[in-house]
């Protein structure tokens, strides 16, 4: 539906005047003020935004609300509500106003929380079961707002929301594939939501690996209420755990100080590959005597092969080399990300050499 600019500037004009009124102690002359607007049924978004004002004056919250999703549900892209406008205050409040178990936000984050869980079960069940014992923030109200769930922060009265010079300051890093990290929930939840709305694309489906550094399983407990991440759980773009197969640390926002101190032990993870043992073993005599016997004939050769997921030509040719060689005899390893989020970070290579 679109919807035409004489409409749009009536609607913006009559809200201001509701405002006026509101604020004015003039509350008795609302309703009356919208009968008169002449936006009807014909304009349903707008019609419904306006039939809500009474039922929230009279305090009839759950009424206003039903309203104001419908509402919003059909309201064009592009023209959602302000943050800082009449009906976006009255779609939080009717929410606050109401029992939790009420909360249409509720029953959607609790789905999401499910689907969210058993995701990072299957990739960290310590991780998982550490999640489902944390309390929930009581801070914090989970709030439907005009595109999606948010977190209400009852303490500084507000939406978390992001910060709307965002996107652009983001732009030229969403452009390459460096891995995003994220220093803690708390400081930068929307952001973290955007990027991976935002995803990074690259040839063959590469995708980009975002990492969450969060202490706190309470924070991860609330964040799993607000989106359904399973996917990307599942799929590797959203890291709450450390393996040598994703990149380092690279652009970090939020709290870089949490960040870096919880970033301690992957950088000690991966100092940890037995570098100076492999290159011991290749310098040694044992090495020596086992090249020998291979040229004799007496043992096979053990063979590495790497490969790349986004090289479809160099893929099959590698493949094709494992196979042959397995099939003489020989005792091989093929490395392959698993899955378009992943990289062959150096010190994994040398930690396959040294197995």
């Amino acid at each position: 539906m679109k919807l035409s600019p004489v409409t749009t500037e009536d609607f913006a004009a009559m809200s201001e005047k509701i405002r006026c009124l509101i604020e004015g102690g003039q509350v008795d002359r609302v309703e009356a003020a919208i009968a008169e607007s002449g936006i009807g049924e014909d304009e349903p978004a707008y019609h419904l935004l306006l039939e809500s004002i009474g039922p929230y004056l009279r305090g009839d919250y759950a009424r206003a609300l039903e309203l104001l999703v419908r509402a919003g549900g059909l309201l064009p892209e592009g023209q959602r509500m302000e943050n800082s406008s009449l009906y976006s205050a009255m779609l939080v409040n009717s929410q606050l106003f109401l029992p939790r178990r009420e909360r249409p936000a509720a029953g959607k984050g609790y789905e999401f929380y499910k689907k969210n869980i058993t995701a990072l079960r299957q990739e960290d069940p310590v991780l998982a079961g550490e999640v489902q014992q944390s309390a929930w923030l009581e801070e914090y109200v989970l709030v439907e707002f005009w595109d999606g769930l948010y977190l209400y922060s009852m303490k500084r009265r507000c939406l978390l929301l992001m910060e709307t010079d965002f996107p652009e300051r983001i732009a030229p890093y969403l452009r390459d594939g460096g891995p995003i990290t994220f220093g803690g929930a708390a400081e930068c939840i929307e952001e973290m939501r955007y990027c991976l709305r935002n995803p990074y694309t690259g040839i063959h489906g590469k995708s980009r690996a975002h990492y969450l550094i969060e202490e706190s399983p309470a924070w991860i407990r609330v964040l799993f209420h607000l989106e359904d991440f399973s996917e990307a759980i599942g799929s590797h773009k959203l890291l709450l755990f450390s393996t040598l197969l994703y990149p380092r640390l690279h652009i970090i926002l939020g709290n870089t100080q949490l960040a870096e101190r919880l970033a301690g032990p992957i950088a000690e993870f991966r100092s940890a590959v037995p570098r100076d043992a492999v290159r011991a073993y290749y310098q040694s005599s044992e090495f020596q005597q086992r090249q020998q016997q291979i040229a004799r004939g007496e043992i096979f050769p053990r063979v590495l092969v790497r490969t790349c997921r986004w090289t479809t030509f160099l893929k099959y040719c590698s493949s094709d080399f494992e196979k042959a060689f397995r099939q003489l005899g020989c005792q091989t390893r093929y490395l392959i990300e698993k899955n378009d989020a992943q990289y062959l970070s150096p010190e994994y290579v040398w930690q396959q050499l040294g197995d």
